[in-house]
């Protein structure tokens, strides 16, 4: 409750890892460690579907961690790779069919450690694990990643993206950096 600061009621959403709202606002949806992903209506709070994430190939993850719901209607899912600091395997959820697509970011190696989208759903910044310093932007328009290059500020400590604006904040070791969703500053 807003007035009184007390948990009124809860969802049940096992396990949750990560989590994102639909660019829609109608749906949050919520990764889980037991391989599954939930939408929550946002107007009931109630659990509206429940997704099993199918056993990946490869010997890869099946734990669903970062997600970042686009408005091509898929998202974006860093599926975790259980290790210290955290990687991830980028991959494309399909919803309406349920289908995951490994997808590999130019410059990006096989894992990534950030995922961050732009407000309007259309833009998404992707980190590499192993620098910590190559990104790459994904296009929901395109459906393709449109720019990769270097960190202005070296290894990447964390990143935002505006909420109005295809501009990405990129704290490193190096400073901090605003660069627009053709990696210029």
């Amino acid at each position: 409750s807003t007035s009184t600061h007390q948990i009124v009621g809860s969802v049940p959403a096992p396990s949750p890892t990560g989590m994102d709202l639909m660019p829609d606002g109608k749906h949050l949806i919520v990764t889980s460690n037991m391989q599954q992903i939930v939408s929550i209506d946002t107007a009931s709070l109630q659990v509206v579907q429940r997704t099993n994430v199918p056993q990946q190939t490869g010997n890869l993850s099946s734990i669903p961690d970062l997600i970042a719901n686009m408005s091509n209607g898929t998202s974006l899912v860093g599926m975790t790779n259980d290790s210290a600091p955290p990687s991830y395997t980028l991959e494309q959820w399909d919803p309406s069919h349920n289908t995951f697509t490994p997808l590999t970011a130019p410059g990006i190696g096989p894992w990534i450690n950030n995922l961050v989208k732009t407000g309007d759903s259309q833009k998404a910044l992707v980190v590499d694990y192993g620098s910590g310093a190559n990104l790459a932007i994904y296009d929901s328009v395109t459906n393709s990643f449109t720019a990769s290059g270097q960190s202005p500020v070296g290894q990447v400590l964390g990143v935002v993206a505006s909420p109005t604006t295809h501009t990405f904040i990129i704290v490193g070791l190096g400073g901090t950096a605003f660069v627009d969703a053709n990696l210029n500053t």
